[in-house]
């Protein structure tokens, strides 16, 4: 993981799938402007609170982020990725045995 002096704590929504963030009141939120930014030293105590919470979240895990401009933005690719939904560029491959498994359907 990359290393960052703030941290927020991101899941999966449990019926939609969709990235969730958690927030300064305990709950989850679509947007990562909600987000509760931690000090690193805190984000372990928030993710144990927020992984009991699996009615509505799973998966819950520490992100590092930066702070521009006061807007919280992903460090990781990975975590950009998750924000903005799939990427296109993860479907435009198909392996030949795919095709050829289809074409025999």
């Amino acid at each position: 993981m990359a290393k960052s002096e703030h941290n927020v704590i991101s899941g999966n929504h449990l019926l939609g799938g969709h990235v969730v963030y958690w927030t300064a009141d305990q709950s989850w939120s679509d947007a990562l402007a909600d987000a509760l930014v931690l000090a690193p030293k805190d984000a372990a105590d928030q993710l144990a609170v927020a992984g009991t919470t699996q009615s509505v979240a799973v998966g819950a895990e520490v992100c590092p982020v930066s702070l521009d401009g006061g807007a919280i933005r992903p460090i990781t690719r990975r975590d950009a990725i998750k924000l903005n939904g799939p990427s296109p560029q993860v479907l435009t491959h198909v392996p030949s045995f795919a095709a050829t498994a289809i074409a025999a359907e």
